[in-house]
């Protein structure tokens, strides 16, 4: 029996205690009261701000240290998560390293889409999140957002009857603060209305794999001054530390009691985990007046036995000293100035997520302490060896090892993303700070110095990744734990750029802080890990060139020139820090070493930039290529492509300016929708296009590189709000910030986010910089235009390809966006029109119960009546490759009418069904009527028709038809074959008929002994018929099958039993009675196989091989007009895209192939059924010869026998004399005798000699005619 959860409050005072009273009621001394109205923005810099109007921020995240929060429109706190590391061995339960905390409703982590999704749902919804809520009705204006030092959010609403509203958001020492200032404006007397509702989740932030939120038990705060929430776990000791957040309110500064209403009646005493309640306030203004409400919670890891100031909150918790705003960047732009502001903040206080957060009262030790006789880089510590990949080894001085303040810090995407980490994210976030710090005034000193901490602390969290695989891998951990991929997550590759980026980081973070110290600190760890790299380049080099592939793993390796300068980048500023270090301190790096680096001169003048340069076969210029692959090469710019233009400023295509330049010119030649800068969705195609106009380049027709930079600045900014964060998708049209549509994509969404900070930031560098016009960007009139790749091989059949342009000109199928028909005068006037047997259906009352309508008479089997059916919808798109197959397509099994019904009566759509499967075992014809019903107008009368042939079909069917200008494509085909049926009750006949209604096909039988007693040969039917677009993106299969036995719904036959039934029939046929009592090892049939039959069962043999035949000739029929049917389709072929040729031709191939083998089984299988058609014709001829040799043998042994009678008749008709006759009549009757049996014998011989060897040649024959058609013996 499980215990209930008490908490050992250790030390606690009494409740009228002056220590404890201090504790709720006195703030500290030397502390102002939180956020006092001096330290808000004024007045005149908030209007300057507010200018321009923004667009209202869909959620906003805050945080300090490590703890981070999310709060809503409405000031709601939506989620609240920190990095933990227990002292107990806690940490180890958490894979991720992160404990949540959000709303009760709040979605796992395991989908990142859906829980993003539904955060900003939430946040637009007064009433969702945790915290106070204001009950009163609000105002149909939008609340506005602030910024307090552009770091702590400030809400502001009002509420109809005269309330205005004030949310303060703030963080301290793993407090998050939420503060309600509510001032009545009007003269009225009116009550303000609140609600606190404690309800909360806890989970791990694992986005691996699906896990169960913690379960939660929720206990009083020493003498009910908050609630603590705790992990109830029953593995959980008093002194293991758990999940714990700790719930205070306050009311003008005094804490509140909270006891009272928090738990209900019922389960307050009894209850081991009583379920907690809305909390409900309610303040009574007397006039104008101010009242302030302040919520904290804190997330903490904490054992059940504690000191009881543990588990309070103090008003000294709450005191926040928030940074004043950063001072103006020097530009005239005050817009773009507040924004890169923002996202600094951003960075600094949201996404750098310290792991090793000290205690309050170490925190400030260590602010006392001051460091003092630091040692010189060259006295004092050990020697670093670095090992090149040759064997060489290399010495470096190694500095004392000196921490920074924070300690490692992780690098995420914030708190919307879960902190989940993204390497080229990380970078630009990295580069961001950077950046932003040689802009940052002399006066903001202390900004510069927490841009500094952050960074030295994530260098840090770099060097803790001590082997390749964590270094390399791009699924990183908060604690650096490299994030295993399972089955059915949806995981970013690691590529050959995530190691180039940490030496990066490293390289350019001592080019801005280049004290002593910092060159240290670097050098300390930065040579082992760059040791490493050399080994994995030189591992995953291409055999023959200096280049590596994107994809290690790939069966195509994909080249890419981006990931060549990453690598020449990072080479070249290892090379550049140590001839900083030999040139500072007069040490000199290892010849082999210096050697091994040079590679960075080597990489862009005789390999990398050589294999990327090739003529374009469109527009006959060398160029540079983007991408290379044995398959394609790709000339189009894309929107990860703008480390190109960052590589053309370090120098990486130095002395290539022709073909670099023909590359450029050739990104206005590519097909409309790249050049068309209405339908760009992908913020990060701006920041391309600003780079490329920094330095005089068009990206886009119809713009010029000046126009451009302000035009595509302009969207960018439009396209964030009041949070100040650059969203990571547009949607194409309105340019209005959208969600990622693909789980593959949430990387890359949060990648953009900080990639076009640094874009805007540059810009605002290269501002004033005049443009180098580039000559020739234009389209003259008759130019070629390019597709966006280009076929450089001949693994592409482009035969194959069949592109149809503009597919917006066509209709969508007519069963999309389809309701059928429910009320009754619809069905009566359906019902009219409809053919014979779909209305005789539809006046059975299985179907009016079907359909809902009233009964007239109930037929006792109407209920009772089942059916078969399965409909599998399948998903628009792979947005979510995530999903499990449950996930990806939805899959109803009906097994009545009324549920069949209840599935096909519902409206279909593109997006939740663009691909059905109607699976329909055996169906009456009332399941005929309900498809008949569910199709659309045009539809319906073919439906029909196929369950009519269906019906009706006595050979193997098809038809195969398109229509470019309907857009149509159908085709329906119908195998018929043959089943053994045994019944198991002896002396019955099946019966395929079953209640009523009728089957749509009845089964025909009949009795076959030849597999055994109670045998029956029975026909089947598969039907297919799928109607589909002529872009065969949207489509409708019905499958129906009657068979002879009812399996389970889910034991699908195999296509292939048309092959599988007859081979059991011939094999049965050719094993005969012997099958039941002959080895069954045996595996063919001897040479006298059928001549030991009986001429009843030859004959039933015979007549079998021949239906058999004359089936298996319908079906190679059949496999010929599928073969041909393309050609047949002459120039309208269905839309097949070169990506489809791509991605689906190996499959197609293989099935092919198989499709082939399949092909010759059945051709071996007919020429089997004529041999065995041969054999028993054979047996049946052998059978009649050797019955007419045992006739002749019967004649010879009666003339035997005659002869033989003869003289005995003689001597009985002379003994039967009355007297002995004389001795010369006894001499002539025995020479009379001898002569007749001499005359007797000798034909007989005669015939015996010549029969032998007519038999010897029928043997013969008979033995050859089985070798030739392959029978051994």
């Amino acid at each position: 029996m499980e215990k209930k959860v008490t908490i050992d409050f250790k030390g606690l005072p009494a409740k009228d205690d002056p220590e404890f009273l201090e504790w709720i009621e006195t703030l500290p001394s030397g502390l102002a009261a939180p956020f006092k109205p001096a330290t808000l923005e004024t007045e005149n810099r908030r209007r300057e701000r507010q200018k321009t109007t923004r667009r209202h921020a869909p959620y906003v995240s805050f945080g300090d240290r490590g703890t981070t929060s999310s709060a809503g429109l409405y000031g709601s706190l939506l989620r609240i998560c920190r990095p933990v590391r227990g002292k107990h061995g806690s940490s180890h339960r958490l894979r991720s390293g992160l404990v949540g905390v959000g709303p009760e409703d709040d979605p796992g982590a395991w989908y990142v889409y859906h829980r993003a999704s539904q955060l900003l749902e939430n946040a637009q919804v007064a009433t969702k999140g945790l915290g106070l809520r204001v009950l009163n009705a609000l105002s149909s204006e939008s609340p506005t957002l602030d910024f307090l030092g552009d770091r702590w959010p400030v809400i502001s609403y009002s509420t109809v009857d005269g309330f205005s509203v004030t949310v303060r958001l703030w963080c301290r020492h793993n407090v998050v603060v939420q503060q309600l200032q509510v001032t009545n404006v009007t003269n009225r007397f009116k009550p303000l209305e609140l609600e606190l509702d404690p309800s909360l989740c806890m989970l791990d932030l694992d986005y691996l794999e699906r896990k169960d939120r913690f379960r939660v038990c929720y206990r009083f705060a020493p003498h009910g001054y908050g609630i603590v929430a705790l992990e109830d776990r029953p593995e959980l000791t008093v002194d293991r530390e758990r999940v714990c957040v700790l719930l205070s309110l306050f009311k003008d500064g005094k804490a509140q009691n909270l006891q009272q209403g928090l738990f209900s009646d019922s389960q307050a005493g009894n209850s081991m985990n009583p379920m907690v309640r809305p909390i409900l306030l309610t303040h009574q203004f007397e006039g104008p007046n101010t009242v302030h409400y302040t919520t904290a919670f804190k997330l903490q890891m904490s054992p059940l036995r504690a000191d009881w100031k543990h588990f309070m909150i103090s008003l000294e918790d709450l005191y926040s000293d928030p940074q004043l705003e950063i001072e103006r960047l020097s530009s005239t732009d005050k817009e773009l100035n507040w924004y890169l502001r923002r996202n600094l903040e951003h960075v600094l206080s949201v996404c750098s997520v310290p792991l090793e957060i000290p205690d309050q009262e170490e925190e400030e030790k260590k602010e006392d302490e001051k460091k003092e006789d630091e040692p010189s880089l060259l006295e004092g510590g050990p020697m670093i060896m670095i090992e090149a990949p040759d064997g060489a080894q290399q010495f470096l001085h190694r500095g004392t090892d000196i921490q920074s303040q924070l300690g490692p810090v992780a690098l995420t995407c914030g708190d919307f993303a879960d902190h989940r980490i993204s390497i080229s994210g990380s970078f630009f976030a990295f580069m961001f700070m950077l950046e932003m710090c040689d802009l940052l005034p002399s006066t903001s000193s202390s900004v510069r110095h927490r841009i500094r901490a952050v960074c030295r602390g994530h260098l840090e969290w770099i060097s803790q990744l001590n082997d390749a695989g964590k270094a390399l891998s791009s699924n990183l951990g908060v604690n650096g734990g490299r994030m295993d991929q399972p089955d059915g997550t949806d995981l970013p590759p690691n590529v050959p750029e995530n190691m180039p980026i940490h030496i990066l980081k490293a390289t350019q973070y001592v080019t801005v802080f280049d004290s002593l110290e910092d060159l240290r600190f670097v050098c300390n760890w930065l040579g082992d890990f760059a040791v490493q790299w050399f080994k994995e380049l030189y591992t995953r080099k291409n055999r023959l060139t200096p280049t590596w592939p994107h994809l290690s793993e790939s069966d195509i390796p994909v080249y890419r020139l981006s990931d060549q300068v990453w690598i020449w980048k990072a080479l070249k500023s290892l090379e550049e820090l140590l001839d900083h270090v030999q040139t500072r301190y007069t040490r000199t790096p290892h010849d082999t070493l210096k050697k091994f680096l040079q590679i960075a001169n080597y990489l862009p003048q005789r390999g990398n930039l050589r294999r990327f340069t090739l003529e374009n076969d469109v527009l006959k210029k060398r160029m540079l290529s983007v991408t290379r692959t044995a398959r394609e090469t790709r000339f189009l710019l894309h929107s990860r492509d703008t480390i190109l233009l960052y590589g053309l400023e370090w120098g990486f295509f130095a002395g290539e300016d022709a073909v670099w330049k023909n590359l450029i010119d050739a990104q206005t030649q590519h097909d409309e929708v790249s050049n068309d800068e209405a339908q760009w969705d992908n913020p990060l195609r701006y920041g391309l296009a600003i780079e490329m106009a920094n330095k005089g380049y068009k990206l886009a027709n119809g713009f010029e590189p000046s126009e451009m930079r302000s035009h595509a600045q302009q969207i960018l900014l439009a396209s964030s709000s009041e949070n100040g964060l650059f969203p990571g998708q547009l949607d194409a049209f309105s340019k209005e910030p959208t969600l990622f549509d693909r789980e593959l994509s949430r990387d890359f969404y949060f990648h953009v986010g900080f990639e076009i900070p640094c874009i805007l930031l540059r810009n605002m560098k290269n501002r004033h910089k005049g443009l180098d016009p580039s000559p020739g960007s234009g389209i003259t009139p008759g130019t070629r235009r390019e597709g966006r790749q280009n076929p450089y091989s001949k693994l592409v059949d482009l035969s194959n390809i069949i592109e149809v342009p503009e597919e917006w000109l066509y209709k969508y199928p007519d069963f999309l966006d389809f309701t059928p028909p429910r009320d009754g005068k619809t069905l009566a006037s359906i019902k009219g029109e409809a053919p014979r047997a779909i209305q005789e259906a539809m006046h059975t009352d299985f179907f009016r119960l079907a359909v809902g309508m009233t009964l007239e008479e109930t037929h006792p089997s109407a209920v009772a009546r089942k059916c078969y059916a399965s409909i599998d919808d399948v998903h628009k798109g792979r947005k979510q490759r995530k999903w499990s197959i449950e996930q990806k397509s939805t899959m109803k099994r009906c097994v009545t009418h009324t549920e069949l019904w209840g599935k096909l009566r519902g409206r279909r759509d593109a997006d939740s069904s663009k691909k059905r499967l109607i699976y329909l075992r055996s169906p009456d014809y009332t399941v005929a009527a309900l498809c008949y019903l569910a199709s659309p107008e045009l539809e319906r009368i073919p439906i029909s028709q196929f369950f009519d042939r269906h019906a009706k079909v006595d050979a193997h069917y098809l038809d195969d038809d398109t229509t470019v200008v309907l857009n149509s494509w159908e085709t329906e085909v119908h195998f018929r074959f043959f089943q053994i049926f045994r019944d198991s009750k002896e002396g019955t006949k099946p019966s395929f008929q079953g209640l009523l209604p009728p089957r749509v096909r009845q089964l025909k039988s009949q009795p076959c002994s030849i597999f055994g007693s109670n045998a029956y040969l029975v026909d089947a039917v598969i039907s297919f018929r799928i109607v589909g677009d002529f872009f065969d993106r949207y489509w409708t299969c019905h499958v129906l099958q009657h068979f002879a036995s009812v399996k389970e719904l889910d034991d699908f036959p195999p296509l292939l039993e048309v092959h599988s039934s007859m081979s059991i029939m011939l094999e049965c046929i050719e094993k005969g009675p012997r099958s039941r009592t002959s080895d069954a090892g045996e595996k063919y049939f001897s040479r006298d196989g059928f001549e030991d039959r009986k001429p009843e069962e030859l004959r039933e043999y015979l007549q079998l091989l021949v239906i058999l035949k004359n089936n298996i000739t319908s079906l190679q029929g059949l496999i010929e007009g599928w073969s041909t049917r393309e050609s047949q389709q002459g120039r309208e072929r269905p839309r097949w895209t070169r990506s489809d040729e791509q991605k689906y031709r190996k499959s197609i191939k293989r099935r092919m192939n198989d499709f082939a083998d399949h092909t010759r089984d059945i051709k071996a299988t007919a020429a089997r059924i004529e041999f065995m058609i041969t054999l028993v014709s054979n047996a049946q001829d052998a059978i009649r010869s050797t019955k007419s040799l045992r006739e002749a043998e019967n004649i010879k042994l009666f003339t035997y026998v005659t002869v033989f009678f003869l003289p005995v008749g003689l001597a009985i008709s002379l003994f039967s004399m009355n007297g002995a006759p004389d001795r010369k009549v006894v001499i002539f009757m025995v020479v009379t005798a001898a002569v007749a049996l001499l005359i007797t014998a000798c034909p007989g011989a005669r015939l015996e000699g010549r029969r032998k060897p007519q038999v010897a040649e029928g043997q013969a024959l008979y033995r050859r005619s089985r070798e030739t058609s392959g029978v051994r013996e």
